[in-house]
Protein backbone atom coordinates (compact mmCIF):
# COMPACT_ATOMS: atom_id res chain seq x y z
CA UNK A 1 0.00 0.00 0.00
CA UNK A 2 1.30 3.49 0.54
CA UNK A 3 4.00 2.51 2.65
CA UNK A 4 5.81 0.78 -0.49
CA UNK A 5 5.61 4.43 -2.45
CA UNK A 6 9.18 6.18 -2.74
CA UNK A 7 7.81 9.73 -4.15
CA UNK A 8 6.67 12.24 -1.30
CA UNK A 9 4.07 14.10 -3.32
CA UNK A 10 2.45 11.01 -4.47
CA UNK A 11 2.37 9.49 -1.10
CA UNK A 12 0.62 12.77 0.31
CA UNK A 13 -2.13 12.63 -2.46
CA UNK A 14 -2.90 8.56 -1.98
CA UNK A 15 -2.85 9.28 1.61
CA UNK A 16 -5.22 12.13 1.17
CA UNK A 17 -8.00 9.29 0.18
CA UNK A 18 -10.14 7.43 2.62
CA UNK A 19 -8.91 4.40 2.86
CA UNK A 20 -12.24 2.38 1.42
CA UNK A 21 -11.19 4.55 -1.21
CA UNK A 22 -8.37 3.03 -1.96
CA UNK A 23 -10.07 -0.84 -1.55
CA UNK A 24 -11.36 -2.19 -5.18
CA UNK A 25 -15.27 -2.59 -5.51
CA UNK A 26 -14.06 -4.88 -8.47
CA UNK A 27 -12.09 -5.55 -11.74
CA UNK A 28 -12.03 -6.35 -15.30
CA UNK A 29 -10.20 -9.10 -16.64
CA UNK A 30 -9.12 -9.90 -19.86
CA UNK A 31 -6.45 -11.41 -22.68
CA UNK A 32 -5.58 -10.41 -25.92
CA UNK A 33 -2.62 -12.05 -28.39
CA UNK A 34 0.50 -9.66 -28.96
CA UNK A 35 3.00 -9.73 -31.76
CA UNK A 36 6.39 -9.79 -31.49
CA UNK A 37 8.99 -8.07 -34.10
CA UNK A 38 10.06 -11.91 -34.50
CA UNK A 39 6.32 -13.14 -35.11
CA UNK A 40 6.48 -15.13 -32.20
CA UNK A 41 3.41 -14.42 -30.39
CA UNK A 42 2.04 -13.91 -26.83
CA UNK A 43 -0.52 -13.21 -24.43
CA UNK A 44 -1.17 -10.13 -22.34
CA UNK A 45 -3.38 -10.80 -19.43
CA UNK A 46 -4.87 -7.33 -18.44
CA UNK A 47 -6.51 -6.75 -14.61
CA UNK A 48 -8.03 -3.30 -14.23
CA UNK A 49 -8.66 -2.91 -10.89
CA UNK A 50 -11.91 -0.50 -10.00
CA UNK A 51 -12.00 1.43 -7.45
CA UNK A 52 -15.27 3.57 -6.10
CA UNK A 53 -14.85 6.50 -7.73
CA UNK A 54 -14.29 5.04 -11.71
CA UNK A 55 -16.82 2.66 -11.17
CA UNK A 56 -19.14 4.38 -13.23
CA UNK A 57 -17.38 5.92 -15.59
CA UNK A 58 -15.45 2.44 -16.49
CA UNK A 59 -19.27 0.50 -16.53
CA UNK A 60 -20.47 3.99 -19.02
CA UNK A 61 -17.19 3.57 -21.04
CA UNK A 62 -17.34 -0.33 -22.00
CA UNK A 63 -21.22 -0.21 -22.58
CA UNK A 64 -20.71 2.40 -25.33
CA UNK A 65 -17.14 1.20 -26.88
CA UNK A 66 -19.02 -1.22 -29.35
CA UNK A 67 -21.55 1.33 -30.77
CA UNK A 68 -18.41 4.11 -30.75
CA UNK A 69 -15.81 1.94 -32.19
CA UNK A 70 -17.48 -0.78 -34.14
CA UNK A 71 -17.49 1.25 -37.63
CA UNK A 72 -13.63 2.15 -36.96
CA UNK A 73 -12.97 -1.80 -36.03
CA UNK A 74 -14.87 -2.86 -39.42
CA UNK A 75 -12.46 -0.35 -41.26
CA UNK A 76 -9.65 -2.52 -40.90
CA UNK A 77 -8.37 -5.69 -42.58
CA UNK A 78 -6.93 -6.54 -39.66
CA UNK A 79 -7.92 -4.74 -36.24
CA UNK A 80 -5.36 -7.25 -34.37
CA UNK A 81 -2.94 -4.24 -36.19
CA UNK A 82 -4.83 -1.06 -34.62
CA UNK A 83 -2.44 1.78 -35.62
CA UNK A 84 -1.20 3.75 -32.55
CA UNK A 85 -2.02 7.19 -33.97
CA UNK A 86 -6.07 5.52 -33.76
CA UNK A 87 -5.37 4.05 -30.42
CA UNK A 88 -3.63 7.29 -28.85
CA UNK A 89 -6.77 8.79 -30.51
CA UNK A 90 -9.80 6.82 -29.26
CA UNK A 91 -8.21 6.61 -25.87
CA UNK A 92 -7.95 10.09 -25.22
CA UNK A 93 -11.23 10.71 -26.63
CA UNK A 94 -12.51 8.13 -23.75
CA UNK A 95 -10.65 9.79 -21.26
CA UNK A 96 -12.40 13.07 -22.03
CA UNK A 97 -15.91 11.86 -22.27
CA UNK A 98 -15.91 9.82 -19.27
CA UNK A 99 -13.06 10.77 -17.15
CA UNK A 100 -12.65 13.83 -17.02
CA UNK A 101 -14.87 14.87 -14.31
CA UNK A 102 -13.67 11.64 -12.03
CA UNK A 103 -11.45 11.98 -9.04
CA UNK A 104 -8.31 9.63 -10.69
CA UNK A 105 -6.29 8.40 -7.68
CA UNK A 106 -5.60 5.98 -6.13
CA UNK A 107 -5.45 3.84 -9.77
CA UNK A 108 -6.58 5.55 -12.61
CA UNK A 109 -4.37 4.60 -15.86
CA UNK A 110 -5.12 5.55 -19.26
CA UNK A 111 -3.36 2.59 -20.47
CA UNK A 112 -6.00 0.77 -19.64
CA UNK A 113 -8.16 2.33 -21.81
CA UNK A 114 -5.29 1.02 -24.82
CA UNK A 115 -6.17 -2.40 -23.31
CA UNK A 116 -9.71 -2.17 -23.33
CA UNK A 117 -9.86 -0.91 -26.53
CA UNK A 118 -7.21 -3.06 -28.02
CA UNK A 119 -9.27 -6.00 -26.34
CA UNK A 120 -12.55 -4.92 -28.11
CA UNK A 121 -10.34 -4.41 -31.40
CA UNK A 122 -9.13 -8.12 -31.61
CA UNK A 123 -11.45 -9.88 -30.16
CA UNK A 124 -14.55 -7.68 -31.35
CA UNK A 125 -15.83 -8.38 -27.40
CA UNK A 126 -16.04 -5.98 -24.12
CA UNK A 127 -14.77 -7.48 -20.84
CA UNK A 128 -16.94 -8.80 -17.79
CA UNK A 129 -16.74 -6.90 -14.49
CA UNK A 130 -15.64 -9.23 -11.63
CA UNK A 131 -17.17 -8.02 -8.01
CA UNK A 132 -15.53 -7.72 -4.95
CA UNK A 133 -18.05 -8.85 -1.91
CA UNK A 134 -17.61 -7.50 1.96
CA UNK A 135 -16.10 -3.83 0.96
CA UNK A 136 -17.59 -2.38 3.42
CA UNK A 137 -16.13 -4.12 6.07
CA UNK A 138 -12.88 -2.87 5.43
CA UNK A 139 -13.94 0.84 5.39
CA UNK A 140 -11.01 2.73 7.94
CA UNK A 141 -12.97 5.88 7.68
CA UNK A 142 -15.98 4.12 9.92
CA UNK A 143 -13.48 2.41 12.38
CA UNK A 144 -11.58 6.25 12.91
CA UNK A 145 -15.44 7.98 13.36
CA UNK A 146 -16.26 4.89 15.95
CA UNK A 147 -12.97 6.45 18.06
CA UNK A 148 -13.98 9.64 17.67
CA UNK A 149 -17.92 8.98 18.62
CA UNK A 150 -16.65 7.17 21.41
CA UNK A 151 -14.00 9.57 22.81
CA UNK A 152 -11.57 6.56 23.50
CA UNK A 153 -7.94 7.30 25.25
CA UNK A 154 -5.06 5.71 23.82
CA UNK A 155 -5.29 2.86 25.59
CA UNK A 156 -8.54 1.49 24.89
CA UNK A 157 -7.59 3.23 20.63
CA UNK A 158 -4.86 0.80 20.65
CA UNK A 159 -6.67 -2.27 22.44
CA UNK A 160 -9.54 -1.94 20.02
CA UNK A 161 -7.48 -1.33 17.09
CA UNK A 162 -5.94 -4.64 18.09
CA UNK A 163 -9.67 -6.43 18.14
CA UNK A 164 -10.47 -5.48 14.51
CA UNK A 165 -6.93 -6.11 13.59
CA UNK A 166 -7.60 -9.71 14.87
CA UNK A 167 -10.85 -10.12 13.76
CA UNK A 168 -10.12 -9.75 9.93
CA UNK A 169 -6.26 -10.62 10.39
CA UNK A 170 -6.24 -12.15 6.92
CA UNK A 171 -7.58 -9.72 4.74
CA UNK A 172 -5.83 -6.98 6.68
CA UNK A 173 -2.26 -8.44 6.28
CA UNK A 174 -2.70 -8.70 2.54
CA UNK A 175 -3.84 -5.10 2.94
CA UNK A 176 -0.75 -3.63 5.15
CA UNK A 177 2.15 -6.36 3.89
CA UNK A 178 1.77 -8.11 7.60
CA UNK A 179 2.16 -4.62 9.47
CA UNK A 180 -0.34 -4.11 12.09
CA UNK A 181 1.54 -0.76 12.70
CA UNK A 182 0.85 0.20 9.14
CA UNK A 183 -2.80 -0.36 10.19
CA UNK A 184 -2.77 2.07 12.96
CA UNK A 185 -0.91 4.01 10.82
CA UNK A 186 -3.80 4.37 8.27
CA UNK A 187 -6.37 4.82 11.48
CA UNK A 188 -4.17 7.68 12.30
CA UNK A 189 -4.45 9.21 8.97
CA UNK A 190 -8.14 8.76 8.96
CA UNK A 191 -8.76 10.35 12.22
CA UNK A 192 -6.74 13.78 11.07
CA UNK A 193 -8.47 13.66 7.97
CA UNK A 194 -12.00 13.58 10.12
CA UNK A 195 -10.49 16.18 12.67
CA UNK A 196 -8.53 18.78 9.70
CA UNK A 197 -10.24 18.06 6.40
CA UNK A 198 -8.80 21.37 4.70
CA UNK A 199 -5.16 20.18 5.85
CA UNK A 200 -5.66 17.09 3.84
CA UNK A 201 -7.15 18.24 0.07
CA UNK A 202 -5.44 16.34 -2.74
CA UNK A 203 -2.39 18.50 -4.22
CA UNK A 204 -2.31 18.89 -8.19
CA UNK A 205 0.41 17.52 -10.35
CA UNK A 206 2.96 20.48 -10.85
CA UNK A 207 6.08 19.76 -13.50
CA UNK A 208 8.82 20.90 -13.31
CA UNK A 209 8.63 23.19 -16.26
CA UNK A 210 12.50 23.89 -17.20
CA UNK A 211 12.77 20.18 -17.22
CA UNK A 212 10.04 18.53 -18.28
CA UNK A 213 9.82 21.32 -21.57
CA UNK A 214 13.44 20.79 -22.13
CA UNK A 215 12.20 17.04 -21.87
CA UNK A 216 9.53 16.92 -24.16
CA UNK A 217 9.02 19.75 -26.69
CA UNK A 218 10.63 17.70 -29.17
CA UNK A 219 7.92 15.09 -28.80
CA UNK A 220 4.55 14.79 -29.70
CA UNK A 221 1.75 14.14 -27.83
CA UNK A 222 1.42 10.28 -28.53
CA UNK A 223 4.96 9.80 -27.47
CA UNK A 224 5.06 12.05 -24.24
CA UNK A 225 2.06 10.31 -22.94
CA UNK A 226 3.62 6.91 -23.44
CA UNK A 227 6.47 7.89 -21.16
CA UNK A 228 5.09 10.00 -18.84
CA UNK A 229 1.01 9.92 -18.46
CA UNK A 230 0.88 12.46 -15.50
CA UNK A 231 2.82 15.09 -17.93
CA UNK A 232 0.28 14.39 -20.60
CA UNK A 233 -2.73 14.95 -18.98
CA UNK A 234 -1.18 17.95 -17.20
CA UNK A 235 -0.36 19.34 -20.39
CA UNK A 236 -3.87 18.05 -21.61
CA UNK A 237 -5.69 20.03 -18.83
CA UNK A 238 -3.59 23.57 -19.36
CA UNK A 239 -4.95 23.58 -23.10
CA UNK A 240 -8.43 22.85 -22.00
CA UNK A 241 -7.79 25.54 -19.38
CA UNK A 242 -6.61 28.10 -21.80
CA UNK A 243 -9.50 27.49 -24.29
CA UNK A 244 -12.17 27.35 -21.08
CA UNK A 245 -14.82 31.01 -21.12
CA UNK A 246 -16.14 31.83 -17.60
CA UNK A 247 -19.35 29.89 -18.19
CA UNK A 248 -17.26 26.59 -18.38
CA UNK A 249 -17.39 26.59 -22.01
CA UNK A 250 -14.48 25.58 -24.15
CA UNK A 251 -13.83 27.21 -27.07
CA UNK A 252 -12.16 25.98 -30.95
CA UNK A 253 -8.83 28.11 -31.42
CA UNK A 254 -10.84 29.03 -35.11
CA UNK A 255 -13.64 30.80 -32.06
CA UNK A 256 -16.86 28.86 -34.61
CA UNK A 257 -17.52 26.62 -31.69
CA UNK A 258 -17.91 25.83 -28.23
CA UNK A 259 -19.38 23.11 -26.33
CA UNK A 260 -18.98 22.03 -22.16
CA UNK A 261 -17.76 18.72 -23.21
CA UNK A 262 -14.35 17.76 -23.84
CA UNK A 263 -14.75 15.12 -25.42
CA UNK A 264 -15.46 17.57 -28.35
CA UNK A 265 -12.52 18.67 -28.93
CA UNK A 266 -8.70 17.71 -30.08
CA UNK A 267 -5.82 19.09 -29.18
CA UNK A 268 -3.43 20.01 -32.14
CA UNK A 269 0.12 21.42 -32.93
CA UNK A 270 -0.47 25.18 -34.13
CA UNK A 271 2.65 24.96 -36.18
CA UNK A 272 3.24 21.27 -37.31
CA UNK A 273 6.14 19.60 -36.09
CA UNK A 274 7.17 18.83 -39.66
CA UNK A 275 7.76 22.95 -39.72
CA UNK A 276 9.59 22.72 -36.85
CA UNK A 277 6.46 23.38 -34.24
CA UNK A 278 6.78 21.90 -30.52
CA UNK A 279 4.81 20.69 -28.10
CA UNK A 280 4.57 23.36 -25.58
CA UNK A 281 1.56 25.19 -24.12
CA UNK A 282 2.03 27.76 -26.43
CA UNK A 283 2.24 26.04 -29.53
CA UNK A 284 -1.37 24.10 -28.70
CA UNK A 285 -4.68 24.72 -29.62
CA UNK A 286 -8.08 22.91 -29.78
CA UNK A 287 -9.72 22.21 -32.95
CA UNK A 288 -13.68 20.12 -32.90
CA UNK A 289 -12.97 16.96 -34.37
CA UNK A 290 -14.52 18.03 -37.47
CA UNK A 291 -11.72 20.85 -38.06
CA UNK A 292 -9.34 18.29 -37.28
CA UNK A 293 -9.71 14.62 -38.95
CA UNK A 294 -6.96 12.97 -39.06
CA UNK A 295 -5.16 9.68 -40.55
CA UNK A 296 -6.36 5.68 -40.49
CA UNK A 297 -10.22 5.04 -39.63
CA UNK A 298 -10.64 8.74 -39.93
CA UNK A 299 -12.68 8.22 -37.26
CA UNK A 300 -15.00 10.92 -35.30
CA UNK A 301 -17.63 10.93 -32.13
CA UNK A 302 -20.88 10.06 -33.28
CA UNK A 303 -23.00 12.90 -34.33
CA UNK A 304 -25.75 12.51 -31.31
CA UNK A 305 -23.63 11.67 -29.11
CA UNK A 306 -20.47 14.45 -29.43
CA UNK A 307 -21.83 17.33 -31.25
CA UNK A 308 -25.62 17.68 -29.64
CA UNK A 309 -24.25 20.38 -27.36
CA UNK A 310 -21.59 21.73 -29.76
CA UNK A 311 -22.58 25.45 -30.53
CA UNK A 312 -21.91 27.54 -33.53
CA UNK A 313 -20.92 31.12 -31.92
CA UNK A 314 -19.88 32.69 -34.95
CA UNK A 315 -19.36 31.98 -38.61
CA UNK A 316 -16.92 33.61 -41.00
CA UNK A 317 -17.32 31.97 -43.87
CA UNK A 318 -21.19 33.67 -44.82
CA UNK A 319 -24.81 33.00 -45.35
CA UNK A 320 -25.77 31.30 -48.18
CA UNK A 321 -29.19 31.32 -50.26
CA UNK A 322 -30.24 30.10 -53.14
CA UNK A 323 -32.54 32.37 -55.69
CA UNK A 324 -34.51 30.73 -58.25
CA UNK A 325 -35.55 32.79 -61.92
CA UNK A 326 -38.68 33.81 -60.49
CA UNK A 327 -37.13 35.54 -57.47
CA UNK A 328 -38.33 32.93 -54.97
CA UNK A 329 -35.51 32.97 -52.59
CA UNK A 330 -34.59 30.21 -50.00
CA UNK A 331 -32.55 31.14 -46.81
CA UNK A 332 -32.36 28.85 -43.43
CA UNK A 333 -31.14 29.92 -40.17
CA UNK A 334 -28.02 27.94 -40.66
CA UNK A 335 -25.90 26.88 -44.22
CA UNK A 336 -26.83 23.56 -44.03
CA UNK A 337 -30.78 23.68 -43.57
CA UNK A 338 -30.67 26.24 -46.26
CA UNK A 339 -28.27 23.53 -48.53
CA UNK A 340 -31.15 20.72 -47.59
CA UNK A 341 -34.18 22.46 -48.21
CA UNK A 342 -32.76 23.56 -51.80
CA UNK A 343 -32.21 19.76 -52.10
CA UNK A 344 -35.84 19.15 -51.42
CA UNK A 345 -37.31 21.57 -53.45
CA UNK A 346 -35.45 19.82 -55.98
CA UNK A 347 -36.60 16.89 -55.25
CA UNK A 348 -34.84 13.94 -53.15
CA UNK A 349 -35.16 11.03 -55.75
CA UNK A 350 -34.63 13.44 -58.55
CA UNK A 351 -31.18 14.64 -56.65
CA UNK A 352 -30.22 11.07 -56.22
CA UNK A 353 -30.40 10.14 -60.05
CA UNK A 354 -27.68 12.59 -60.88
CA UNK A 355 -24.88 10.84 -58.58
CA UNK A 356 -23.72 14.12 -56.64
CA UNK A 357 -20.22 13.44 -55.07
CA UNK A 358 -17.85 15.23 -53.05
CA UNK A 359 -14.51 14.03 -52.71
CA UNK A 360 -15.42 10.99 -53.39
CA UNK A 361 -18.17 10.68 -51.13
CA UNK A 362 -21.94 10.29 -52.55
CA UNK A 363 -24.17 13.06 -51.76
CA UNK A 364 -27.68 10.77 -50.27
CA UNK A 365 -27.38 7.46 -48.82
CA UNK A 366 -29.70 5.77 -47.96
CA UNK A 367 -27.95 3.40 -44.88
CA UNK A 368 -26.92 5.99 -42.09
CA UNK A 369 -22.89 6.44 -41.43
CA UNK A 370 -20.40 9.04 -40.19
CA UNK A 371 -20.48 12.18 -41.80
CA UNK A 372 -24.17 12.47 -42.89
CA UNK A 373 -26.99 14.05 -41.61
CA UNK A 374 -28.44 12.62 -38.41
CA UNK A 375 -32.19 12.95 -40.08
CA UNK A 376 -33.74 11.05 -43.05
CA UNK A 377 -35.20 12.84 -45.50
CA UNK A 378 -37.63 10.74 -47.59
CA UNK A 379 -35.50 7.12 -46.94
CA UNK A 380 -32.09 9.32 -47.68
CA UNK A 381 -29.22 11.26 -45.38
CA UNK A 382 -27.48 14.15 -46.93
CA UNK A 383 -23.88 14.74 -46.64
CA UNK A 384 -22.99 16.94 -43.80
CA UNK A 385 -20.20 19.20 -42.20
CA UNK A 386 -19.65 21.01 -45.98
CA UNK A 387 -18.80 24.49 -45.86
CA UNK A 388 -21.18 27.76 -47.19
CA UNK A 389 -18.14 26.82 -50.78
CA UNK A 390 -18.52 22.97 -50.98
CA UNK A 391 -22.35 23.48 -50.89
CA UNK A 392 -22.48 26.40 -53.78
CA UNK A 393 -20.34 24.04 -55.85
CA UNK A 394 -22.83 21.40 -55.40
CA UNK A 395 -25.85 23.35 -56.08
CA UNK A 396 -24.09 24.68 -59.11
CA UNK A 397 -23.31 21.89 -60.52
CA UNK A 398 -26.51 20.21 -59.67
CA UNK A 399 -28.23 23.52 -61.71
CA UNK A 400 -25.62 22.88 -64.58
CA UNK A 401 -26.72 18.76 -64.63
CA UNK A 402 -30.08 18.92 -64.26
CA UNK A 403 -30.76 22.37 -66.88
CA UNK A 404 -33.01 24.29 -64.56
CA UNK A 405 -31.94 27.77 -63.34
CA UNK A 406 -31.42 29.19 -59.89
CA UNK A 407 -28.54 31.36 -58.63
CA UNK A 408 -26.31 30.38 -55.39
CA UNK A 409 -24.98 33.08 -53.11
CA UNK A 410 -22.96 33.60 -50.61
CA UNK A 411 -23.86 36.78 -48.48
CA UNK A 412 -20.74 37.92 -46.73
CA UNK A 413 -21.65 40.89 -44.88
Amino acid sequence: MCDKISDPAKKAQIESVSFIKRIPVGFYQFRYPVSHNDESADEKICDILVYENLRDAYSTMINDIPSLFGSARNSYDNPEAIDYDDLYKFSNYCEDKYFSETERYPAYRIEDIDDLLRFFFITGETPKFFSFDERDKFDIDKIAREILDQDMGRRTMESFLEQKWEAEKDSWEAFFNYKPHIFREEVFHAIERILHPEEHRQAGYHPDLSYEQRKFEDMSLEAIRSIDPEYHSWLKNKVFERYMDEDGYYHSASGDYASKQRSNFEIDHIKPMSKGGKTTLDNLQLLTWRENRKKGANWEPPVDEACDDVEVKKTSEGRLSVVHHDLTKIQRESNQATFIAAILYYGIEKTASLGLRHRRQPLLVKEWRQGYSRCEFDGYYILDGLDACEMKQILDEMSDRAGFLWHVNIDNK
